[in-house]
């Protein structure tokens, strides 16, 4: 047994791991889905679509400033991708949004005691931001 069939053991026997992306291309068989992607970042969860999808429409909903520049650079010029400059929420209002050190963390909510312990420095808040938010619907 290897390494990795150990780490895969639990009480119950081995543990199957999943793609999420390919279960999601399996059950979506278009070609040209429509995909939210709340908290785009820095993109990767569009790149992975569009190795997925040949013509996806994607709405990539990011309210980090920096981060909302930096999309725009990289996908530019695809047509089917809108970069969408705000927070999802409830209702179009502003918001309180808390940039981490590491921006994956950054979120409305403040981290939680058990993130903070496993993650350290990492989700300390450097700033505190006012942003737009908007439903879906």
């Amino acid at each position: 047994m290897s390494k990795g069939d150990l780490l895969l053991m639990n009480t119950f026997g081995r543990m199957a791991q999943r793609d999420a992306f390919i279960d999601i291309r399996n059950l979506v068989v278009d070609d040209s889905p429509m995909i939210v992607d709340g908290g785009a970042n820095q993109g990767s969860t569009i790149d992975l679509f569009l190795s997925l999808y040949k013509k996806p429409k994607i709405y990539a909903f990011e309210p980090i400033p920096s981060l909302i520049k930096y999309l725009r650079e990289c996908y530019h010029a695809q047509q089917n991708i809108e970069i969408v400059p705000c927070a999802l929420g409830d209702a179009n209002r502003q918001v309180e949004f808390n940039v981490t050190r590491n921006l994956v963390s950054s979120s409305r909510l403040k981290p939680a005691e058990v993130k903070k312990q496993y993650h350290g420095l990492n989700v300390q808040i450097e700033d505190t931001i006012q942003v737009h938010c908007c439903p879906i619907i």
